[in-house]
């Protein structure tokens, strides 16, 4: 009888050690993958964590089972990172998607990106340069009305690279087929945003992106 019995429950134990032996091996094998092609593994779950957002939009670390580890490029010495963001009338207005594939379409490597909602110190924190023209309350105003999408950009010379594909401030006098001339509606509604010198791509990037190296 214990024969039997036996028999017939050894096909199971045997299917679940080898699965969870996968289980545990994976992980480990993707990060031998990720040092052979050196690479540096992350995860394929946004985790970064700002001051400059709300708590309630803080992404959670997901349970490891159920995300699959990924590999994020190393940035060769002729990239470039910039910081471009997605403005919370594009947004409400749900042209993230489209902006997103012309990112995409125009080369650029999209290295993280986060759609996050804005707290007034990281507005002024933003627009800190802007702090004593008489827009600026305005300007704090628009960017924390609403969910933005953030980003980081990798392309040769992506600071300008971004500033062309974005098109001037104004969308009426932006060249067409620039994001803002397509989904811009006035100069304070512009759809996106930039950096527009390395010294404030850098700055930008450590305000929303702390742990970027």
């Amino acid at each position: 009888m214990r024969k039997e019995i036996y028999s017939l429950i050894r096909p199971t134990v045997t299917v679940l050690l080898l699965i969870a032996g996968v289980l545990v091996y994976q992980p480990y094998a993707d990060a031998r993958t990720c040092k052979r092609a050196g690479t540096r593994c992350g995860t394929s779950f946004p985790v970064t964590q700002t001051r400059v957002m709300h708590r309630k939009h803080k992404v959670k670390k997901p349970l490891r089972r159920w995300i699959e580890p990924t590999c994020t490029l190393r940035k060769s010495d002729m990239m470039q990172n910039t910081f471009a963001m997605i403005k919370p009338d594009a947004v409400s207005k749900k042209y993230s998607g489209k902006i997103i594939d012309m990112v995409e379409q125009n080369g650029f490597d999209i290295v993280r990106m986060h759609k996050v909602r804005l707290t007034k110190e990281g507005a002024h924190q933003l627009y800190a340069i802007h702090k004593d023209r008489p827009f600026f309350n305005e300007m704090v105003d628009f960017i924390t009305s609403g969910p933005l999408v953030i980003m980081v950009l990798a392309k040769d010379n992506a600071i300008q690279a971004w500033r062309d594909l974005l098109g001037a401030t104004d969308p009426s006098k932006a060249a067409p087929g620039t994001i803002r001339s397509m989904f811009g509606s006035s100069i304070g509604n512009n759809a996106a945003h930039g950096s527009d010198s390395p010294e404030n791509a850098a700055q930008e990037l450590k305000l929303f992106f702390p742990d970027l190296k």
